[in-house]
């Protein structure tokens, strides 16, 4: 069921790497035990300090629960795992159709995120200093937009880095630890990433659009997250066409 870890920097973080997939593939569903230690040591090919470091690890993110006497239990991620199982899912999923649903409802939480952090700036205008800084990082995003051929992470980094503006503008430490998880989810996506910027200068004139609407204090909510809505609409359209291809 497991495969021998290999992994030369962290043998921990491989030993859990391999049990996690094995979890959010469901071959092991809630409920299920995990073999015993000394026969899961042998099948991954680790010692009993690696395997309970990786171990406590998959316990803290809510995939297993120790108890005495059973050993560890396989627990139900949906109910007690948090959003930094998001990214596994997408790698585990990547290039097969199921992971375009994920994609979707990912994109769907940053719609909800966005509508939040409009509706502030709508009602409490933002700072000179926070509409300069917006400014600064759509440049930088701009100048990775021309260059050829793509850096699909450095995009992906300086996309961020325009929302993070957008975000602090509100001064809300919620709206900023909200984008955290989300941003981390899609700048582990490579695939995703791909799609998402493969039009890089849509996504230029979008920003300036949203930048000087904030200037002039008119209303941007709803033009800027049916933009949104029509773009994740076409991003996640173009990974069920290219997975459908691939199979």
């Amino acid at each position: 069921m497991f495969q021998t870890v290999t992994h030369p920097k962290s043998l921990p973080e491989a030993c859990g790497a391999a049990i996690r997939e094995v979890i959010l593939r469901r071959r092991l569903q809630p409920g299920d035990r995990l073999p015993p230690e000394r026969e899961l040591c042998q099948e991954l090919g680790v010692n009993r300090t690696t395997l309970r470091a990786a171990l406590a690890q998959l316990g803290r993110e809510g995939l297993l629960t120790a108890r005495q006497g059973s050993g560890h239990v396989v627990t139900d991620y949906r109910r007690h795992g948090g959003p930094q199982l998001i990214p596994e899912l997408l790698a585990l999923l990547s290039g097969e159709a199921p992971g375009a649903d994920v994609v979707r409802d990912v994109l769907a939480i940053r719609r909800a995120l966005a509508a939040v952090v409009l509706e502030r700036l709508e009602d409490k205008a933002p700072s000179k200093s926070a509409l300069a800084e917006l400014d600064r990082t759509i440049d930088h995003f701009e100048a990775l937009a021309g260059e050829h051929p793509l850096d699909f992470g450095q995009l992906a980094r300086a996309d961020l880095a325009v929302l993070r503006a957008i975000v602090e503008a509100t001064d809300s430490a919620v709206f900023s630890l909200f984008l955290n998880p989300i941003a981390d989810i899609v700048g582990k996506a490579g695939e995703l990433c791909a799609v998402m910027y493969g039009e890089p200068m849509t996504n230029v004139l979008g920003y300036r659009a949203l930048a000087r609407a904030l200037r002039e204090r008119a209303a941007v909510r709803t033009l800027a997250l049916e933009l949104l809505a029509e773009r994740d609409t076409a991003t996640v359209a173009t990974l069920r066409k290219t997975r459908r291809v691939s199979r």
